[in-house]
């Protein structure tokens, strides 16, 4: 695929190597000024900003080059002396940090060993470097050159740029196009140039796939190389010809033909008395059992998957789900592999075919009245049927033979959470709370993450709620139930939550939700330019049982209330009572959609204020 560019070029099938053009594009040595700039005067809480990034396509040549310069300006910006940059060939990198040393300038280049290079699928590789001594106040210059067109050029990022100029020479050898993205306006110069000054940083809100959706920016697609009249390869010029394209791909569709290393497991499995779901889960957990994910996300397998499966045990998604499918088959159970661009990949344009965006592929089962999603590449999901919460974005295109099929990724499966807190007063201002919060679904999903990022460590996690959480005091915490065949899990908390019991002259004034979701209104901004996604339905129900001391009787309550968005695609329903020395609560937040349009931006807004008022009403109690 894009590999051929390079393979073309030095064949001399278009053009003699040995009659490249020489032209480049300027860029000034770092100045004495750059090194002593302490701020950026349009942005003042800029951590770094972008100097100056230069992007130039030579038409004789057929190679992209790109002079980028980065001020590194706080401590919060020093991330942005580590970078990554997708090209469609090898790249040829060159990193420089330039510092200000007793009042002279020295540099520092990267060695090869601070550029790592990994191929994402064929011929698309992804760079990471790394630049040497980066501190506050360092520039830094990353220069890169790469056969054929950028897969994207970005006029906006998360920190300003002051500066990007893109010129994309007219070529008869590359036929191309270009998707417009973004808010921001750009400057058309002439028919192949475009330019920006002084582009703001993109602001990330919550509940955004990637920023990377909705910065201003263009995004290419090889369609052919060739001269005029005649190509020497056809790219993605349409769906039907992505799908045809891995179908033909020996690390694609061979890989579904082939892997004889499964068959031995596959006859056995399809002559056993089972039923058709037993016998799917039986390949996934075979799968399984034999290939742990890696952490690559990847269309494409290996050479090595044999070795990979069998001795090494360790695979990509593309790997695992691939043989997943093949796997299937060979036990004459339909299934096809489905293609897709991950979240923080970016979406896929459904007018834009392009196969450079497509970074996963998932098993999709159709079989007799069966329709079901399977990933194995989640250790902690025993049963198959969801996918990774990586994979929720948009729609992913079925890999079948002179067919386009188009397919959301979410089979039903929910974000659920369920609170029980049952809380006991007593005299002196104490009140002590035992919190059990239930999870299923992608709740399930997300909270085993999080017990992973703190190494499945009891006291870690305890620690970082209780930094979340400073208005209560969390006394201990304990996994209750962490079971990967049904997705759920439970986990129990103790709590002292004096800290929300306020003496009111004799009074007492008392906060009884802890730990909700909803407690402040996760949606700060009055307007918003781009949709909400909330990536999967979500429902929180919350059941609170209170037990007042004897010298206490409830003298206000919250009353009851039903909340509701005007399509009814959010749901609230607040139930309070009171009966003796008890007072309940029962509280079901329900959202069945995770897409609102920005026109819907602000009723949501509201709905989740008008939450977040309730949550936060305490009761009061008075002596009897």
């Amino acid at each position: 695929m894009m590999k051929l560019l390079a393979g073309i070029f030095c064949a001399g099938l278009l053009l003699p190597c040995a009659v490249l053009a020489q032209k480049r594009v300027s860029f000034e040595k770092v100045t004495l000024e750059e090194l002593q700039m302490s701020s950026y005067a349009n942005d003042s809480s800029a951590g770094a900003v972008i100097l100056m990034d230069l992007g130039y396509l030579n038409g004789n040549e057929l190679k992209f080059y790109r002079k980028m310069r980065i001020k590194i300006l706080t401590k919060a910006g020093l991330d942005w002396g580590n970078r990554s940059f997708n090209t469609p060939t090898k790249g040829d990198f060159r990193v420089v940090t330039h510092n200000l040393v007793d009042g002279k300038i020295v540099s520092e280049k990267a060695d090869s060993k601070s550029i790592h290079e990994e191929e994402v699928i064929e011929g698309i590789e992804i760079y990471k470097v790394f630049a040497p001594n980066v501190k506050v106040g360092s520039v830094v210059d990353i220069t890169y050159s790469h056969f054929g067109p950028p897969l994207e050029w970005r006029f906006q990022e998360r920190i300003p740029i002051a500066y990007s100029e893109l010129t994309l020479e007219d070529t008869d050898f590359l036929k191309f196009n270009k998707t417009h993205f973004g808010l921001q306006p750009i400057e058309t110069v002439s028919r192949n140039q475009w330019r920006s000054k002084n582009m703001p940083a993109f602001i990330t809100e919550p509940f955004i796939s990637t920023y990377a959706n909705y910065i201003t920016k263009f995004e290419f697609q090889l369609e052919s190389i060739g001269t005029p009249g005649r190509n020497y390869y056809e790219f993605s010029t349409t769906w039907r010809r992505v799908v045809d394209i891995l179908l033909d791909h020996p690390r694609f569709g061979g890989v579904i033909k082939g892997s004889a290393f499964l068959n031995d497991f596959a006859k056995e499995t399809k002559v056993k008395s089972i039923s058709v779901k037993e016998k799917i889960q039986a390949a996934y957990t075979y799968v399984q059992s034999n290939m742990k994910w890696n952490g690559r996300n990847t269309i494409l397998a290996t050479a090595g998957l044999r070795n990979n499966f069998l001795v090494d045990h360790s695979g990509s998604s593309a790997e695992i789900n691939l043989v997943l499918v093949c796997l299937l088959n060979k036990m004459d159970i339909t299934a096809y592999p489905v293609v897709l661009s991950t979240r923080e990949n970016g979406f896929l344009v459904p007018f834009s075919p392009t196969i450079d965006k497509l970074d996963y592929v998932v098993c999709m089962v159709q079989h007799e009245d069966l329709t079901m999603f399977v990933d194995a590449t989640m250790p902690d999901v025993g049963a198959p049927g969801m996918v990774p919460v990586r994979c929720l974005n948009g729609n992913g295109l079925m890999i079948k033979k002179d067919n386009e099929q188009w397919f959301g990724l979410n089979k039903g499966y929910n974000d659920v959470k369920k609170q029980f807190i049952s809380i006991t007063m007593e005299k002196g201002g104490v009140a002590r709370g035992k919190l059990t919060q239930d999870y299923a679904g992608y709740g399930y999903i997300n909270w085993t993450e999080e017990l992973k990022a703190s190494n499945n460590d009891a006291d870690i996690i305890k620690n970082k709620l209780q930094k979340e959480n400073q208005d209560i005091k969390i006394e201990k915490y304990e996994i209750a139930k962490r079971d990967a065949n049904t997705s759920t899990g439970k986990e129990v908390l103790e709590l002292d939550m004096s800290g929300q019991l306020i003496d009111a002259g004799g009074d007492l004034i008392f906060t009884p939700f802890a730990m909700h979701d909803y407690l402040s209104n996760p949606l700060k901004s009055e307007t918003r330019k781009y949709p909400v996604d909330l990536t999967y339905p979500r429902d929180l129900q919350t059941t609170i049982v209170i037990q007042l001391p004897k010298e206490y009787a409830v003298k206000t309550l919250p009353e009851g209330t039903k909340l509701s968005t005007p399509d009814g695609g959010a749901t609230f329903t607040y139930l309070a009572s009171a009966s003796g020395s008890t007072v309940q609560f029962r509280v079901v937040l329900k959202i069945t959609k995770h897409i609102w349009t920005e026109s819907e931006y602000a009723d949501l807004r509201m709905f989740f204020g008008e939450v977040s008022k309730k949550i936060s009403a305490p009761i009061e109690l008075a002596k009897t």
